[in-house]
């Protein structure tokens, strides 16, 4: 429904699981999708450029789980060679991230609903990488 209001339906999918199998159809399509993963723990398993060369070329934005593994460290060494990858985390929500008109009802009301549903309950600030590949294929 978001990228139906932003006009971007077109140029997004959204499928079933993604397996190793399944991204690398994807990878083959000819086309280089902007891939956004956050699959609580899975980034480990199924981002392996030695098992899916294709990878090498993929922008991504990956929230990263380190609570068993220790997946900032594994993934930094996958893509070293292929990719600038800049660390990013999240950070608490505050009244002034809700939209004007939420923040005023929010007020009004003396919800805090709105703030810690923006927030996801997350115990702690969650990492993100943002890997952007160094050289796209050629054409």
């Amino acid at each position: 429904e978001l990228a139906r209001c932003n006009g971007v339906a077109d140029r997004i999918q959204i499928k079933g699981a993604c397996t190793s199998e399944t991204l690398a159809l994807e990878l083959l399509s000819g086309r280089t999708p902007l891939l956004l993963v956050d699959i609580e723990g899975g980034e480990i398993a199924l981002l392996d450029p030695g098992r899916l060369p294709a990878l090498r070329n993929c922008p991504m934005l990956i929230e990263l789980h380190e609570d068993q593994h220790p997946a900032a460290d594994i993934l930094r060494a996958r893509f070293f060679d292929s990719h600038d990858i800049t660390e990013r985390w999240t950070r608490p929500r505050t009244w002034r991230d809700l939209p004007p008109l939420l923040r005023a009802v929010a007020r009004l009301t003396g919800s805090r609903r709105l703030v810690n549903a923006m927030s996801e309950a997350r115990p702690k600030p969650m990492r993100w990488f943002h890997c952007v590949p160094r050289s796209t294929p050629a054409a």
